[in-house]
């Protein structure tokens, strides 16, 4: 296992502040069903969020045969609706005031069964209108205000998203090479990276 925090990426990631990130809020919410208006909008904002980074890379995604990129971010986007359904995961929107009047991006975890002081980041998606504007900073520092300081963070990213990998190396992620580790989650290494993050991390962003 092969641990570098910080170096997987070397060019710098830029970030300019929107007008409304000081007035930004956050709240967790729950689905009651597949038609309930936010997820469809969460749908078209996850799709849009991640065709934006795997346009230029679709080649490397080794996307199942038959799908298109656009399809095969569909079915993630409703395999995670259905996590949330079932109560399997929880999720936090980010809205660009306290009026809710936009939803500027949403991050999913899902808990440790087994340690309470694990979490799993399953998906952060900001609509390409607010990226690098500091919501995705505020929707991970967050997660301190909702869980104890001893829990630790794991996520996995594909290796060809540049734009998410800087995003965690400018949070102080430690990328962790380790096989095992994106098995256990169900995915391929060959095309997925481990990061960790703690809550000291998060609370200083």
């Amino acid at each position: 296992m092969n641990s570098n925090n910080n170096s997987y990426l070397s060019s710098k990631y830029e970030e300019t502040c929107h007008p409304t990130i000081n007035k930004h809020h956050i709240e967790e919410f729950i689905p009651t069903s597949n038609n309930d208006p936010l997820l469809i909008e969460l749908r078209h904002l996850f799709v849009s969020s991640f065709y934006e980074n795997y346009k230029t890379v679709e080649s490397q995604l080794n996307l199942p045969a038959g799908e298109t990129l656009l399809t095969w971010l569909e079915t993630a986007f409703n395999e995670e609706a259905n996590k949330l359904l079932s109560h399997n995961c929880r999720c936090f929107l980010i809205y660009t005031s306290s009026s809710l009047s936009v939803i500027s991006g949403f991050l999913t975890i899902k808990e440790n069964e087994n340690d309470s002081n694990d979490i799993y980041i399953s998906q952060c998606a900001i609509d390409p209108t607010f990226k690098r504007q500091g919501y995705g900073l505020h929707l991970l520092k967050y997660l301190t205000k909702v869980f104890p300081f001893a829990t630790s963070y794991t996520c996995l990213c594909r290796r060809v998203n540049k734009p998410a990998l800087k995003f965690y190396e400018k949070c102080g992620a430690t990328f962790i090479d380790d096989n095992e580790i994106v098995i256990k989650y169900g995915y391929n290494p060959i095309d997925y990276i481990c990061l960790q993050l703690n809550s000291s991390q998060l609370e200083s962003l």
